[in-house]
């Protein structure tokens, strides 16, 4: 949480809007030598194109090349509507596959941790902030605060909506707590507290009575009721060892049961809904360098994707056989999002 929070401190981007044009600073003209934002490859990082303009009337060129990225995510029902959330700058948007973006105006200079799209209704978004958690119901014009924590700097690391009946919305923050509403979140509940963060709530793709929940330092949790009961699946996990610092976590969409779980040096996975897993065996130096986001295709359920501070990496055969990149920026890669529409299609979230 601390982490967070200092890297939004920490922001020296000021945006504002004024008119139908983004200003950054003091009107100040973006230095392109900056290499911030996001990247596409389509070639699994041979080369990288970065992505950012941001549409002007004037001769000023303006993007998002200073900005840090702390989530990527694809509408489910628009595989070219894009959110990027920054660290301490709101929500941008494209509805062209990232080839140019433009400002959530209504919801502000925020940190953002997490967006979620409702997959029934494109133009209804969830906005996960640190205490506070966000909708719209008309594409980002006006938002509504829909959760207050009393701890007014509990982070709310997740939030995501049933893909089968898009009333339900499931949150969970760096107390532990992993709430639930059935109501589009006009009123929670708490399902159960693991004591320690939870960085992460993954829905099954096939199935949204099934999540799972990755508690930081303690363990990975499982339910299959929709949260009314949890299994502690890190038992199960015997290969981990001690090794609970879990990064990261995804479901593949394009096969039932398969999960991918980064821990700080190495990758497991699952093809059963996590009750065996098998280590993968990857190219990064063990206690060397750090896993920071891990991705799984949506059309090719043999094709991982995992970056560390400097390199990009890519499977095509289930992590039999790697290949690496270096990142094509000075900055750490904070999130990955595999197209939808258009396999080997990568896009890279970086941040300082």
């Amino acid at each position: 949480m601390k982490k967070f929070l200092l890297l939004a401190a920490a922001a020296v981007i000021a945006v504002s809007v004024s008119g139908c044009s983004l200003t950054i600073g003091s009107n100040k003209k973006i230095d392109e030598t900056v290499t911030g934002g996001i990247f596409k490859t389509d070639d699994l990082g041979a080369t990288w194109q970065q992505l950012g303009l941001i549409p002007t009337i004037g001769a000023d060129k303006l993007n998002l090349y200073s900005l840090d990225t702390s989530v990527l995510k694809v509408d489910p029902s628009d595989a070219r509507a894009f959110y990027l959330g920054t660290f301490a700058d709101g929500i941008f948007y494209s509805y062209d596959a990232g080839a140019s973006w433009l400002v959530m105006r209504g919801l502000g200079q925020k940190a953002i941790v997490d967006i979620a799209v409702d997959p029934k209704d494109k133009c209804v978004i969830y906005a996960a902030t640190v205490g506070r958690i966000f909708k719209t119901t008309d594409c980002g014009r006006a938002w509504e605060e829909i959760y207050a924590d009393n701890v007014k700097t509990m982070i709310i690391y997740a939030v995501t909506v049933d893909h089968f009946n898009s009333q339900i919305v499931y949150a969970a923050n760096a107390r532990g707590d992993v709430m639930k509403s059935q109501d589009g979140g006009k009123s929670w509940r708490t399902l159960v507290n693991f004591g320690v963060e939870v960085k992460k709530l993954v829905m099954d793709p096939g199935n949204s009575r099934v999540l799972l929940a990755l508690a930081r330092g303690k363990g990975l949790f499982k339910t299959a009721d929709g949260g009314a009961s949890w299994e502690d699946l890190t038992p199960r996990l015997q290969l981990v060892k001690a090794d609970k610092n879990y990064r990261d976590l995804t479901a593949s969409p394009a096969a039932k049961g398969l999960y991918f779980l980064a821990v700080d040096y190495g990758m497991f996975k699952t093809a059963n809904y996590g009750e065996d897993w098998t280590e993968i065996k990857l190219l990064t130096p063990v206690r060397r360098s750090y896993i920071n986001a891990v991705a799984a295709s949506p059309l090719n359920k043999q094709a991982i994707y995992y970056d560390t501070e400097t390199t990009f990496y890519s499977s095509q055969d289930g992590g039999d056989t790697w290949t690496s990149r270096q990142l094509p920026t000075s900055r750490q890669g904070s999130s990955i999002l595999v197209s939808p529409a258009k396999d080997g299609a990568i896009y890279l979230g970086t941040r300082r």
